[in-house]
């Protein structure tokens, strides 16, 4: 009963640490993709303040 138990415990300990890890992904994914957008409104800001816009 005990083993069973602690088996039950450690493999939903390793489930919570997947998804975490997935969340954590999709976040650093979410950053990176809002930085590019970012950089892409700096470069068209700055193309335009260039050629006189």
């Amino acid at each position: 009963m005990k083993v069973e138990a602690v088996g039950k415990i450690q493999m939903e300990s390793i489930e919570r640490e997947k998804s975490q890890e997935v969340l954590k992904n999709s976040i650093s994914n979410m950053k990176m993709q809002n930085e590019g957008v970012y950089d892409q409104q700096a470069i068209n800001f700055g193309s335009s303040q260039i050629s006189g816009n």
